[in-house]
């Protein structure tokens, strides 16, 4: 729940007084990233509308992003990209309906100042303040869990360390409008309340929404940047809108950097994505790989490829990111890729024989120098 008018005076009074009252996440705001309590309507029945699609864009965002970034970490380059796309369109539409929500309080506000009446409700700097704090804590909040998810892959130092300064931003924000609420040294309020300025109003829900969008774009391209490991980063994602796609209209196009991998080419069997079939006990060696995904692309008359698996080894479980690249091997002949990897650090082959069985599976050999940490190993992959 949102905290009421008496516990931000109360807030006040403690902030005054030098006491911290708000963690960093906005923790103290909501702990429950999931549900977010509509902003005040000012019992107006358009702002109330507009109040209740902020929830539910929300909800659709969170629901919809719900452990997909542990799945784009897993999935081939292309279908990460477009998730990811999808989840960007999800928070466009959360801020959009906030947008809106601000703009039915802005006409409310213009009509008051017009056609003033007895009894209506005030839209005050105290209330707008109020509100920005507890929903910059619900965000945070939401980012942090979303961070902590991803704590299990390797990708997450660089996810996190990329969105920091926004998150900083952020709370920073959220500190100016804790410092902006009027302070009040009497729990009882004598004087009549005052409507905020419509040009106060419109600055700071600007201010507010625009970091916001700073926030979950940094966020979404960090993901991007991390899947793809581009070394200029990844292409910008653009969002796409699922309410847009369900509704038969046209969906803005995915763009795909050039080094993703794309439709399987006729020119080049190996081309497109394989994956081993978990169980199927067709591999060599210590023990059966997980999670195992080979993409393989033509980028300049060159064959490129991303080899990501679970490999086990004697000691434990080992997390390969290969980056391959090759001459195009005449056909019918053995595959060689060359992979340096930086994270573990190594150098060596991966070999590639067929496609065999009409061309759905396709065999990988690792062949890696004594003592290297990428397991040695083999194993059949079908074509996904």
């Amino acid at each position: 729940m949102r905290p009421t008018p008496l516990i931000s005076r109360c807030l006040c009074r403690c902030a005054l007084f030098g006491v911290a009252v708000v963690s960093q996440a906005g923790l103290l705001y909501g702990q429950d990233a999931g549900k977010l309590s509509p902003p005040p309507d000012f019992s107006q029945p358009a702002i109330a509308a507009a109040a209740q699609e902020v929830v539910a864009t929300w909800t659709r965002w969170m629901r919809a992003g719900r452990e997909s970034e542990q799945d784009v970490l897993r999935q081939p380059m292309g279908e990460a990209r477009q998730s990811l796309q999808r989840r960007l369109g999800d928070f466009q539409d959360f801020l959009d309906s906030r947008r809106a929500y601000s703009e039915a309080v802005v006409a409310y506000l213009e009509r008051s100042r017009v056609e003033p009446r007895p009894g209506q409700s005030v839209v005050t700097l105290a209330e707008l303040c109020q509100d920005h704090v507890y929903e910059l804590g619900m965000h945070l909040t939401a980012l942090r869990a979303k961070l902590s998810v991803l704590r299990e892959f390797p990708e997450w130092t660089s996810v996190r360390r990329s969105v920091q300064p926004e998150s900083d931003m952020a709370f920073k924000l959220q500190s100016a409008r804790m410092s902006e609420m009027p302070v009040e040294l009497s729990l009882v309020d004598s004087r009549p309340a005052e409507a905020v300025l419509l040009l106060v109003y419109r600055n700071l829900e600007r201010e507010f929404t625009d970091q916001l969008g700073r926030l979950w774009a940094r966020y979404y391209q960090a993901l991007a940047d991390a899947v793809e490991q581009e070394p200029g980063g990844a292409a910008p994602l653009m969002p796409v809108r699922s309410s847009v796609g369900a509704a038969g209209s046209p969906v803005p196009a995915v763009a795909i950097p050039k080094s993703a991998p794309t439709a399987q080419s006729s020119e080049n069997p190996l081309v497109g994505v394989w994956t081993y079939p978990e169980r199927s006990q067709k591999f060599n060696g210590v023990a059966e790989p997980r999670n195992v995904l080979l993409e393989l692309w033509i980028e300049n008359g060159v064959l490129m490829g991303r080899y990501r698996a679970e490999l086990p080894d004697f000691q434990a479980d080992r997390k390969v990111d290969l980056r391959l690249h090759g001459a195009v091997a005449p056909a019918g002949g053995p595959q060689i890729l060359y992979f340096d990897s930086k994270d573990p650090p190594a150098t060596g082959q991966i070999v590639l024989e067929g496609p065999e069985t009409g061309g759905l599976e396709v065999a990988v050999e690792r062949r890696v120098p004594v003592g290297s940490p990428i397991p040695r190993g083999r194993e059949l992959l079908k074509r996904r």
